[in-house]
């Protein structure tokens, strides 16, 4: 038997549809993730800053899958992720523990500009 007969075929799924302007508020980036019964989440994420600067994504955990509950860890650095003033390609790894039933991604921009940067593409992958 092959040492890889147990791992699943992973295929990352869409978060955004299209384009997501970043405006000076954090805003909900596509829909809730449901992370029941998995360990990690893997986002990738395609960041076009144009003119905004200090550019940021965060993870918040909900316990409910309508989404109104969204809970912050106790440390920013559990959950927040400088994006960069760049544009560039981002993977975000995500560990759940299988604690965090559903989770919900947000970004914003420090300083929007003339010309708001944003997110081109959204994906993610759980394990």
């Amino acid at each position: 038997m092959s040492s890889l007969s147990n791992v699943r075929s992973k295929k990352a799924k869409a978060i955004i549809s299209a384009a997501q302007d970043l405006t000076g508020a954090y805003a909900d980036l596509g829909g809730v993730i449901d992370c029941r019964g998995y360990d990690k989440l893997g986002l990738y994420i395609d960041l076009d800053v144009n003119d905004s600067s200090t550019n940021t994504l965060r993870i918040l955990p909900i316990k409910e899958s309508d989404g109104t509950d969204e809970y912050e860890p106790l440390t920013a650095t559990d959950y927040v992720y400088t994006l960069g003033d760049t544009d560039k390609k981002i993977f975000i790894p995500f560990d759940t523990d299988n604690r965090i039933p559903f989770i919900q991604i947000q970004v914003k921009a420090g300083t929007v500009g003339t010309t708001a940067g944003q997110i081109d593409a959204a994906e993610y992958i759980r394990g």
